[in-house]
């Protein structure tokens, strides 16, 4: 009696499975095309909108039996529509159509895909656990390269994953990268496309604003309509944006301000000559393309009158929610306060610019790590605006920003402002302006010359951006990072090299320099020679004793110094325990004595570990607070750096200690604070009003690279200052050749400072401090010998030069003089008295070599002569 039931228990879970499956959505289209070029297209055949947050799309690569990628979809399917699925780098034409978009690993021809709900298989494409070799096929049709549909009679997905799997039962094959039919599944028998009447001008439309809706997407998704309104703004052509934008005139507009009044209309087929001002019907198709509501699958354009103008709506910046801005979508805007510029790195890439109302910094530059921080991220993100050039072209071969085009003596630097602007407010996954008149540019913030040194000696600290020579004999080409090409190289040295001589350093760390040890064809070796040949100069490096190269990582840190300037003292250490030993870059400390004052000091230059996210652990992960990845091993790294400073390591026990270098940290973050809290001072918030940011990204300005001192260290350090010569640049300007035409690569580059590196250079400034200097040598005589030789180096800011003989019997003369030996006929002092007493006493001398001689006309014994200045 029981079997009976069983069998009627089947068959009504089989009942249940059926009607689940015919309320489901399945797989209608499958696109494997060239490159990424991929995506699957779902459509829902009830009469039900169907949310798809508990649907997803496993991928089993290979004949695996479990997925090795699984993708969550988002949104809503309405009744007899479709829903599609693409990579992220998939052509335009897929893109346009797709509701979703995933990057990462995506299928190929032989790979099974499933679709589930709920966990539950409701269709599939393939077969789970076999590998088919290169290709599912079967009666003709095959999957790899090639678009498939469904065939318009399914109706309902394929519950058997398991089961053979043979396309041409129920798909038809079409040709590679043939998108035609994405986003169209069953488009013959869509119940919600309306007939529409013949277009004539006059007839009733849907309004802009009832597209638009006061929401971020338009509530009618996928209609067919026809649209009238001005035509405000044109981009026709594959080197624009493939359209034009429309406004409803004002008699047609609503009162509601949270709905915008435009739109754009995307048609790459041959249309009327249309000028801006023209009264236009379009009839099209109502989508969302990269977050802009858009009229496409445009079937028809029809002037019906011309000679119409718009009034441009003032844009609110800063906005207070995305739904103000979005009001405005597709309008004619302008600006009623000025804008500053705060990005130029994307205006060599896609010809844009990010503008802001005001300087915008990193938001841990300026406040603490967490609420306060993340508070003013949320601020800075509805301050700024992206300014496009009107075209979606890359790398395009003209920049029209500043007019007449960008060049390397007539650019546009992140400071400057724009006072004038009129455009199109659109969006491409951001909102952006796309001008319709000529942008007028502010140098507020022009090219900078460093600050005059006076009579101080000058610290420098600059990270060279992947500074790489090949095999330092002009090949090894190209390198793992930097230059690639000996021409690229020539092209990084000189624009380095003006940085530095430019910038009157005596003495820089280098960051970012290829670690390739300290032989003769070494970066650092090649380095030092190229700037000692092109400057007349006797610069010198660092070179650790033992050591044939700094650490493991690719890159390394360096110290240059000028030997008439500077000489080493004691022995340059590295560390390379934990946390040196992976991840941050290990440190070289020497120290220094200058030979102009006899000022001795410690410096210590660092490079630690970046904010990237590339596989953290624990604490090291993002914490959402605005530090980024691996702050803890940051701070870390900056605990012990300075705990092994404090040991003197260089065996100079001096406190006069500089850490400089790129700490990946800004001003107000952990690492940071934990140097400061071991008794250094923070160089770059001594003036708290200067513009001591050093790197922007994303827009934002702050301090990567630092300068901390030791209390008496500090003391002695009269002015810092920041060279912005790189930062505020666009990147286009910098010694690549890559993506730039004959011209560009002409027009755009200068042997000057200006973009040397994507890092600006910290400059300090020690005051020129005599330290006091006596010499007595004593109980001298002569009797045969009449000249007796000495020499001092004076230096700068000596307030006194004295020397003086005294003592035993006999008469010795005392002659000086300054860069010359002195003689009978030539001198800058000689007493000239009977016996051993003279002296001679300059005041405020020259600095320089000195020379200073005792003659005997007689015989002198046991005299004293003592040399010393202040």
């Amino acid at each position: 009696m029981k079997k009976p039931l069983v069998w009627w228990m089947l068959g009504l879970t089989n009942i249940v499975v059926q009607s689940q499956l015919e309320a489901s959505v399945f797989i209608s289209e499958y696109v494997e095309g060239s490159a990424l070029n991929k995506a699957i297209e779902i459509y829902n055949p009830t009469e039900e909108t169907i949310n798809l947050s508990q649907y997803k799309i496993q991928m089993y690569f290979n004949g695996q039996n479990h997925p090795q990628r699984t993708i969550q979809l988002r949104g809503m399917v309405d009744s007899h529509q479709t829903f599609v699925l693409a990579n992220s780098d998939a052509s335009e034409a897929i893109l346009r159509v797709a509701q979703q978009t995933d990057e990462e690993s995506w299928f190929n021809g032989d790979d099974a895909i499933i679709l589930t709900h709920q966990g539950q298989i409701v269709d599939r494409f393939g077969t789970i656990g076999v590998d088919p070799g290169d290709a599912w096929s079967s009666g003709g049709i095959y999957t790899k390269d090639r678009t498939l549909r469904r065939h318009q009679g399914i109706q309902t997905g394929d519950l058997n994953a398991h089961a053979p799997f043979y396309p041409d039962h129920t798909w038809d094959m079409f040709a590679k990268n043939d998108f035609s039919g994405l986003g169209k599944h069953n488009t013959n028998d869509d119940p919600d496309t309306p007939d529409l009447p013949e277009p004539t001008c006059g007839e009733p439309v849907v309004r802009i604003h009832e597209i638009q809706g006061n929401q971020l997407r338009s509530p009618m998704l996928g209609q067919r309509v026809d649209v009238e309104a001005i035509v405000s703004a044109l981009y026709l052509g594959d080197d624009k944006l493939n359209g034009f934008f429309i406004q409803e005139k004002t008699g047609n507009q609503d009162t509601d301000s949270s709905t915008s009044e435009g739109l754009f209309v995307y048609t790459t087929t041959q249309q009327p000559q249309l000028q801006i001002g023209d009264h236009v019907r379009v009839r099209g198709r109502i989508a969302e393309f990269k977050s802009e509501t858009q009229l496409s699958q445009v079937e028809s354009i029809n002037i019906c009158d011309q000679g119409h103008s718009i009034t441009p709506t003032f844009l609110p910046l800063p906005f207070a929610h995305p739904l103000e801005i979005e009001a405005l979508e597709g309008m004619l805007i302008t600006n009623q306060h000025p804008w500053i510029v705060n990005h130029t790195y994307r205006l060599g890439f896609s010809g844009q610019l990010t503008l802001g109302s005001e300087r915008l910094m990193q938001p841990t530059e300026i406040a603490l790590p967490g609420e306060e921080a993340n508070r003013i991220k949320k601020e800075n993100e509805h301050r700024q605006i992206v300014l496009n050039d009107g075209s979606k072209s890359r790398f395009p071969s003209y920049i029209p920003f500043p007019l007449p085009g960008l060049s390397s003596d007539n650019t546009v630097r992140s400071g400057d402002t724009v006072t004038s602007l009129i455009g199109i407010l659109g969006q491409f996954d951001q909102y952006q302006i796309h001008p319709i008149e000529t942008v007028h540019f502010t140098q507020t913030n022009p090219r900078p010359r460093p600050l005059e040194k006076g009579d101080a000696y000058r610290i420098g600290v600059l990270n060279v951006q992947n500074y790489f020579n090949g095999n330092g004999q002009g090949g090894g080409f190209p390198t793992p990072r930097g230059a690639s090409t000996p021409q690229e190289l020539a092209r990084q040295t000189e624009k380095l090299i003006n940085s530095i001589w430019d910038s009157e350093s005596a003495l820089v760390g280098l960051v970012e320099i290829e670690n390739d040890g300290f032989g003769e064809h070494s970066a650092i070796a090649d380095f030092t020679h190229r700037f000692n040949q092109r400057t007349n100069q006797t610069f010198q490096f660092v070179r650790p004793q033992g050591l044939n190269r700094i650490g493991d990582d690719a890159i390394t840190v360096a110290l240059l110094y000028n030997t008439q300037i500077f000489d080493e003292v004691g022995q340059a250490k590295v560390l390379h325990t934990f946390p040196f030993d992976y991840h941050n870059r290990q440190p070289l400390a020497q120290s220094f004595k200058n030979l102009l004052t006899g000022e001795i000091f410690t410096v210590a230059v660092n490079h630690f570990k970046s904010k990237r996210c590339n596989n953290p652990t624990g604490q090291d992960r993002d914490q959402q607070d605005g530090q980024g990845c691996w702050n803890a091993t940051r701070t870390t790294a900056a605990k012990t750096l300075a705990a092994w400073l404090n040991t003197y390591p260089t065996g100079i026990q001096d406190e006069d200690i500089l850490i400089i270098g790129d700490l990946n940290a800004y001003s107000m973050e952990d690492p940071v604070r934990a140097i400061e809290s071991s008794g250094y001072n923070n160089l770059l918030k001594r003036d708290k009003e200067a513009n001591n940011y050093t790197y922007i990204y994303d827009g934002y300005a702050g301090a990567l690279d630092h300068a901390l001192a030791t209390h008496s260290l500090a003391e002695k350090i009269n002015r810092i200052s920041v060279w912005h010569t790189n930062s505020d640049e666009p990147r286009v300007l910098d010694y690549n050749l890559e993506n730039k035409t004959p011209s560009q690569q002409q027009d755009y580059y200068s042997e000057g400072p200006f973009r040397a590196a994507d890092h600006d250079m910290i400059l300090l400034d020690m005051a020129r401090k005599v330290v006091p200097y006596q010499q007595i040598n004593p109980k001298l005589w002569s009797f045969f010998r009449p000249w007796r030789h000495y020499s001092i180096q004076i230096p700068e800011g000596a307030t006194l030069f004295e020397v003086s003989i005294a003592g035993g019997i006999g008469d010795a003369d005392l002659y000086i003089r300054h860069e010359a030996i002195p003689s009978h006929q030539d001198f800058d002092c000689r007493p000239y008295l009977w016996g051993n007493n003279e002296q001679c006493l300059i005041q405020n001398p020259k600095p320089g070599l000195w020379h200073i001689a005792l003659h005997n006309a007689f015989p002198y014994f046991g005299t004293d002569i003592t040399i010393q200045y202040q």
